[in-house]
């Protein structure tokens, strides 16, 4: 295994146990505070309003895709922006 490479262990019992248990159920209650989308007849989306309780505000989940995290792994140049002072 070369350095820089991280393994996640995602099968090990006591990951798919913190899963199941703990992270899913959270995910869960936070999905009933984003906003919800229902396709129609026509291929279209409409928003499904949300009602929250007093206090909750809409939650927005971010996610990204684990080739991206890894795309810029090993490499040699890196590329900057133009700097001003």
């Amino acid at each position: 295994m070369k350095k820089g490479v991280y393994i996640d262990g995602h099968e090990r019992e006591d990951v798919i146990a913190y899963r199941q248990e703990v992270f899913l159920p959270i995910m869960a209650k936070l999905d009933s505070y984003t906003r919800q989308y229902k396709e129609k007849d026509d291929g279209t989306w409409t928003i499904i309003e949300l009602i929250l309780p007093p206090g909750v505000q809409r939650h927005v989940i971010y996610c990204h895709d684990k080739s991206y995290f890894h795309g810029h792994d090993y490499k040699k140049t890196l590329w900057l922006d133009h700097i001003t002072k």
